[in-house]
């Protein structure tokens, strides 16, 4: 039975495994009253793999653009009708899409695996749902001496792939990364046409 916390001999008494994060393009959709699009988090608590002991900060990216959407708006939405499901266009018109070109040789502990959990003794909880988990697992793996570049999960949202990148001196620099200065409707009619077709347009 998978315990629900890291135990304190966690750095020690476990190897952390890792894999290749899929080099390429990643998506955010960030807000344009931001002065950083790029977007690293260091808020104590405030999202899913900072904890409030605040001991890094983090970049979370989607692997594609329609996890990226559900990512920001799925809170907002999904506990409405499908049929009040909407956007209206200021509220997209503050949002940008941001890509980056993530470089090959990223290490990255992979919570989508069930075996890469059970070899930590982690269940698939202790990275999802309650923060409180999430936050002390994410605090374990950057504590390790594996020194993992991040977390790669499911999307809560429609199981696809996100990543929650740590910001460590020691990582490639990230310095591929283009910002979208358009927001949602002045960029990808295909994407815009996918969320009209579902309802999510007003």
């Amino acid at each position: 039975m998978a315990v629900l916390l890291p135990p304190p001999d966690f750095s020690t008494r476990f190897s952390l495994p890792t894999v290749d994060l899929r080099a390429g393009t990643w998506w955010r959709l960030a807000l344009v009253v931001r002065a950083d699009l790029i977007g690293w988090d260091g808020r104590p608590g405030a999202s899913r793999f900072v904890s409030m002991a605040g001991k890094h900060e983090v970049l979370y990216l989607a692997g594609d653009k329609r996890t990226a959407f559900w990512e920001v708006f799925s809170a907002r939405l999904l506990p409405l009708a499908p049929v009040d499901r909407v956007l209206p266009p200021s509220v997209l018109d503050d949002r940008r899409w941001v890509h980056f070109d993530v470089p090959a040789g990223l290490k990255v502990f992979d919570a989508s695996e069930k075996k890469s959990l059970r070899a930590i003794g982690a269940s698939n909880m202790s990275f999802h749902g309650d923060w409180s988990l999430s936050q002390a697992w994410a605090d374990a793996v950057w504590s390790h001496p594996a020194r993992a570049d991040g977390i790669l999960y499911h999307s809560d949202k429609n199981r696809n792939k996100c990543v929650a990148l740590f910001r460590r001196a020691t990582q490639p620099r990230l310095s591929s990364i283009t910002g979208e200065d358009r927001g949602l409707f002045g960029h990808d009619g295909a994407f815009l046409a996918a969320l009209r077709r579902s309802g999510f347009l007003s």
